[in-house]
């Protein structure tokens, strides 16, 4: 479960999301992580994106700014989101 408002779903085959402190973490294959500001759930805003090194995301977790995203080949990959404009 990811803190916050909502806990984590898992949408379809390895797309996932989790939301904390009004920020949305969504993890795509072939694409990497969007997040989103939800603070307003009427008007979500995208924020920023980050390319994942490969396209196999399992899971995804936020806490404290950052996001642990678990990766089938890749392993655990640690994302900066403190600034989530530019997570790095």
């Amino acid at each position: 479960m990811c803190p916050g408002l909502l806990p984590c779903v898992v949408f379809h085959r390895r797309r996932v999301m989790c939301v904390e402190d009004g920020v949305a973490y969504v993890g795509i294959d072939d694409y990497g992580v969007i997040l989103f500001d939800v603070s307003d759930p009427t008007a979500p805003r995208e924020l920023g994106t980050y390319a994942a090194p490969s396209d196999d995301l399992l899971s995804i977790e936020a806490q404290g700014g950052y996001v642990y995203i678990a990766m089938y080949e890749d392993g655990l990959v640690i994302l900066d989101a403190t600034d989530p404009e530019h997570p790095t």
